[in-house]
């Protein structure tokens, strides 16, 4: 599987390509990397292992400061229902959201973390392809 992610700052916004590149029974490789306007690697690529149980935990919030609801909302991959889980830690500034689609399995659609009622970072896909289709 191969995700091209959108990740947004006030300053910045690039692309970043997610290829999962090997998995076993412990867990998977994934390779990223920086992509240019002309849809070319910018740098290096990076491999990262990971287990199961470490990827399983990037989507683990704290049940006190955490709600779930079932909403509708549009992405850069089309119009979906899903999960938005909403993080708020009472004595924290930021709220982060994360909005997950139960058909596209995987990292969030959409995250946002915010200040207020201002977006300082976003993360978004905006294709998920198969290396050997593309």
């Amino acid at each position: 599987l191969r995700l091209l992610m959108r990740r947004s700052f006030p300053e910045e916004t690039r692309v970043e390509r997610w290829t999962v590149v090997a998995a076993d029974e412990e867990g998977a490789e994934i390779e990223y990397a920086t992509i240019a306007d002309d849809g070319s690697v910018e740098e290096q690529p990076s491999v990262s292992r990971s287990t199961w149980t470490e990827l399983r935990d990037h989507a683990s919030f704290p049940a006190a400061y955490s709600t779930r609801e079932w909403v509708s909302r549009s992405t850069a991959l089309g119009d979906f229902e899903g999960w938005l889980y909403t993080v708020a830690k009472p004595d924290a500034a930021t709220v982060q959201e994360f909005f997950f689609v139960p058909t596209l399995p995987g990292a969030p659609v959409q995250m946002h973390i915010l200040e207020g009622e201002e977006i300082i970072f976003e993360l978004e896909q905006t294709a998920r392809l198969r290396p050997d289709t593309e």
